[in-house]
């Protein structure tokens, strides 16, 4: 069926002289295959995309006709028009399990696949010789068409995956410990060196000082005392009291690179203080495993007011947002804050009504 939007041609079974000016698309190279690179339509859109075959650039060829206006410029003329369709599915019966780390995209975090199932209907067009092609009867054009197809679309990350995994940092490799230190393999690791808080608690892996966690409500409550020990000895890695496995995993943190870090050489550092590793077993969460926690435990769709409660969400005329076209969300939120303006609001929603 037609859906370009014009009349065409029937296919022919000519060879069109303009396929010596199409290429496959190179590794890595951006492929504008869903949406107008001149305009906010996409391949969903009644006529779908034009893809010119010679420079990858995507084109809408409707009114507006910024695949046409491509070919008249840079005079590529073979492109090939892709359709999204969407696919009715059934419901998924699969019950997601929930995330086990801070990740997307990846096993045991946030799935980012999408459950929508398209189809791709496709057809190869030469503006210079206004025909539709038959990509079965040229290797070298079918080749080109798969080669498109597969091909990532230059609007998609290069990287959709994540993970919030802390690394080794030049301070946990090159640790400095202090030569005379007390033997904390008896001490009771149960109370900040600065006040009388006894969770939670981080332990600095140079000189052995114990102090309290920062203040980050509701994950934890502290009174700052291991951050204000690096500021005033410049101790940067600390450890958090009770998250040590005998497999040799820790939760470790650094000042100086403020991140969560690894130590190559947990088992020779902590031995410093007198704690054998493999005596040790994790009794509280680490940093990360109380930030998963506390991701799971929220609805992260509902809006709250600045006390915390959840709040009402308003509907109506003066309400209403923009509709995303393409990649304007971003606009579309700026809109939205500066027509709350009652200045720019009278300016140009208002009085603009007139127009």
């Amino acid at each position: 069926a037609e859906y370009m939007g014009t009349s065409h041609i029937p296919i022919h079974i000519m060879v069109c002289p303009h396929l010596t000016t199409i290429r496959n698309p190179q590794n890595r190279q951006p492929v504008h295959k869903d949406e107008c690179t001149q305009c906010f339509s996409t391949d969903a859109s009644d006529a779908g995309i034009n893809v010119c075959l010679t420079c990858f650039n995507g084109g809408c060829s409707e009114s507006t006709n910024h695949s046409l206006r491509h070919f008249q410029v840079a005079g590529h003329p073979v492109v090939l028009n892709i359709k999204r369709v969407s696919i009715p599915s059934e419901p998924a019966q699969e019950i997601q399990s929930a995330p086990t780390k801070l990740a997307i995209g990846l096993p045991g975090g946030v799935s980012v696949s999408d459950s929508q199932t398209f189809d791709y209907q496709t057809k190869v067009h030469c503006h210079a010789c206004n025909i539709d092609l038959d990509p079965e009867l040229d290797p070298k054009l079918k080749e080109c068409v798969e080669s498109v197809l597969a091909a990532d679309a230059a609007s998609k990350p290069t990287e959709l995956a994540w993970e919030d995994k802390p690394e080794p940092c030049p301070h946990t490799i090159d640790l400095v410990q202090y030569e005379q230190v007390s033997d904390l393999s008896n001490k009771s690791l149960a109370k900040c060196e600065s006040c009388d808080l006894t969770g939670n608690l981080w332990l600095c892996m140079t000189c052995g000082a114990l102090g309290c966690p920062r203040n980050q409500p509701p994950v934890v409550s502290g009174n700052e005392h291991a951050l204000a020990h690096n500021a005033a000895t410049g101790h940067s890695v600390v450890l958090k009291v009770g998250t040590i496995s005998p497999e040799g995993t820790a939760d470790l943190y650094c000042y100086a690179c403020d991140n969560s870090v690894t130590d190559p050489y947990l088992g020779k550092h902590l031995a410093h203080f007198g704690i054998k590793l493999e005596d040790q077993e994790q009794t509280v969460q680490t940093t990360q495993e109380a930030s998963l926690a506390l991701n799971l435990s929220k609805n992260w769709s509902l809006v709250h007011d600045d006390d915390g409660k959840v709040a009402e969400l308003l509907f109506g005329e003066e309400y209403g947002g923009f509709q995303n076209l393409g990649n304007s969300c971003y606009l579309a939120s700026v809109l939205q804050v500066l027509l709350r303006a009652p200045s720019i609001r009278q300016r140009y929603y208002i009085d603009g009504m007139e127009h």
